[in-house]
């Protein structure tokens, strides 16, 4: 993914949407390319599951399992060789 590129699951209402990448290839994201999942009302935020040789971000890319009043989703990843990056995951919601 490169150049604002985006994979996205949002929800206004609700529990947020999973995302599910098995990859045969590596999966390297590149100038502020973004995997999201979000709930944006009180449901908790989708999960997010990776399987990939190599998965690496650069340049301000991201991967996010938000919820705005609910819980954070997961993100699992399953790949051959660590992260190569200084901030991958981003996990974070909000208690009512």
């Amino acid at each position: 993914m490169d150049e604002k590129g985006q994979i996205t699951a949002t929800t206004a209402s609700g529990k947020g949407g999973n995302i599910n990448l098995n990859l045969k290839s590596d999966l390297i994201l590149r100038n502020n390319s973004l995997i999201d999942s979000e709930a944006l009302g009180t449901g908790n935020g989708g999960n997010i599951a990776i399987n990939s040789p190599v998965i690496a971000g650069f340049e301000n890319s991201d991967i996010i399992a938000n919820a705005i009043q609910g819980n954070g989703g997961n993100i699992d990843t399953f790949e051959n060789t660590p992260l190569r990056t200084k901030q991958v995951a981003d996990c974070s919601g909000a208690s009512s």
